[in-house]
């Protein structure tokens, strides 16, 4: 979830964004269909993992133009739409109209996760 205040004066590192990211534990799990009860445990990982220190400065850059762009809507009274990075983007959370928000890993970022 994106908490509006806390995004215009947090920086990365003191982020829940963050915080959250950094402790979370990825698990990929297949699905024998969509109606599945069962699914079979594929990999499990953690930030932890990586070892590149551009995956971090890329999530960092992304964060920024994230809370670069969110801010230049609020000021200008702005719809805020969804706003990408190249691994993580804001967007509503639930319907069209929501106005809540939440930050989302992009495909190529997840490929990453699962690769480490």
């Amino acid at each position: 979830m994106i908490n509006p205040e806390t995004l215009l004066v947090e920086d990365f590192y003191e982020s829940h964004f963050w915080n959250k990211i950094k402790t979370i534990l990825f698990c990929a799990v297949s699905w024998d269909g969509s109606f599945a009860t069962t699914g079979k445990l594929l990999k499990v990982t953690t930030f932890q993992t990586f070892k590149d220190d551009n995956i971090i400065k890329q999530l960092k850059k992304d964060y920024e133009k994230i809370r670069e762009e969110y801010s230049i809507s609020l000021k200008n009274n702005l719809d805020i739409h969804t706003i990408n990075g190249e691994f993580i983007q804001q967007r509503t959370k639930g319907s069209k109209n929501s106005l809540t928000r939440a930050f989302y890993a992009k495909k190529d970022f997840i490929k990453i996760i699962f690769s480490a």
